[in-house]
């Protein structure tokens, strides 16, 4: 384990636990906290392993508590839980730490773990991914981890789902009967509008240009989305692709075979997706499961359309929310409030939307709007306004526990 050393000041000590800073959703939720909250709380950064992507302070605590953790195997990162449980509640201890908010399915058990082996601070979890999509539960570790979720996520004084839908299968399927507060991800939308103008040197938008913002891996289906820009078979377009992961190299095959290299480009991972996302046309989310969709909400920001899978769980609430499933009639595209849904896996369908996007700029002028509206509800402000309240209160809890 190693960290900074720790700051003198008066500032309330929290640890934000989490895999890493690698490139993902969650990861840019607790940057963007951290940037937030940076004046408020000493705040303790703890990861499992040394990727970091994205920008923190220059003075920011970070505390390394798992070495080799992408060199595991699934089930060994799982079944090595209790011994970081303990190497985290002993930092805890060490560093008087008073609340610990930790974010994804692993750093919840880790931190269920040490509150049930003795560490007395409250504990805030965020669930930003649809949790039964994630594990196989017909596997040893997918039966494990359905256990893990039950036993260990209750430890929480409250859990921060994006979704009602992650809150209600958290509580059906799972039987986790605790506190809630459904809160959304954060957009910055200060950050989005300054960074949206940097200018772009790698990439022409002199053609119509659909934009992706993903990791490559099973989850986010770049094959269904590849293989409906190669049935929308329009020369006029490009198709923009940032990201990195294990799936790379399969789906950049996948567009060799099909002949696509000048129309599909890959841009891996940019520290600053926005001033593409600013410059497209459209973005598309091909998704199998999402918490969320934080990169949709990035998209909306920019002033993009958005045209998504409607996967668990949280397209929909964000494009239409109030309503139940729309493709009814034989329909394969519906025209949400905020933006077009398609079922989940369906190229053909998916190519429709696009090729219903290109050509129509009433549509995308509509959508454009609606989604800068939408995303004003996300701001940085607006969730720090909803989170701060919560720490606070159980900070105030840990002071009652103390004496």
């Amino acid at each position: 384990m190693s960290t900074k050393p720790s700051q003198t000041n008066h500032k309330p000590k929290v640890a934000f636990l989490i895999h890493n800073m690698a490139g993902g959703g969650a990861e840019r939720f607790v940057s963007n906290l951290i940037n937030g909250l940076k004046d408020e709380f000493e705040i303790h950064l703890v990861l499992f392993d040394e990727t970091i992507e994205y920008d923190l302070p220059n003075d920011q605590i970070i505390a390394f508590i798992e070495s080799g953790f992408k060199k595991r195997s699934n089930l060994a990162s799982i079944l090595r839980l209790p011994l970081i449980a303990l190497r985290f509640k002993n930092y805890c201890t060490t560093n008087d730490i008073k609340l610990v908010f930790s974010f994804l399915n692993r750093p919840n058990f880790t931190a269920g773990m040490a509150r049930l082996a003795g560490l007395k601070v409250p504990l805030m979890m965020n669930e930003c991914i649809y949790t039964p999509f994630w594990f196989n539960e017909g596997d040893l570790r997918g039966k494990i981890a359905k256990r893990f979720v039950s036993w260990f996520y209750p430890r929480a004084d409250v859990i921060l789902p994006v979704s009602e839908a992650i809150r209600n299968v958290l509580i059906e399927h799972y039987g986790v009967n605790t506190r809630y507060e459904v809160i959304t991800n954060i957009v910055d939308l200060a950050t989005v509008k300054e960074k949206m103008v940097e200018p772009v040197e790698d990439v022409s938008f002199d053609r119509f240009t659909f934009v992706n913002l993903a990791r490559f891996d099973p989850q986010k289906d770049h094959t269904t989305l590849v293989e409906a820009f190669r049935i929308l078979d329009r020369k006029d377009t490009q198709l923009l692709l940032l990201g990195q992961g294990q799936r790379f190299e399969e789906i950049n095959e996948l567009v060799r075979s099909f002949g696509l290299e000048r129309n599909i480009l890959f841009l891996g991972f940019q520290r600053n997706p926005f001033k593409y996302l600013s410059r497209a046309d459209c973005f598309v989310f091909s998704s199998v499961f999402e918490g969320q969709g934080q990169v949709m909400m990035e998209a909306m920001a920019c002033g993009l359309p958005v045209i998504s899978t409607d996967c668990e769980a949280g397209p929909r609430e964000l494009l239409a929310p109030g309503t139940d499933t729309g493709f009814v009639d034989g329909k394969k595209i519906e025209h949400g409030e905020y933006g077009v849904l398609v079922p989940v896996g369906n190229a053909q369908a998916l190519a429709e939307a696009m090729r219903e996007m290109m050509d129509s700029g009433e549509l995308r002028s509509i959508y454009k709007q609606k989604g800068s509206e939408r995303v004003k509800g996300c701001d940085m402000e607006v969730v720090l306004g909803q989170i701060r309240p919560i720490m606070y209160e159980l900070l105030e809890r840990e002071i009652v526990v103390d004496n």
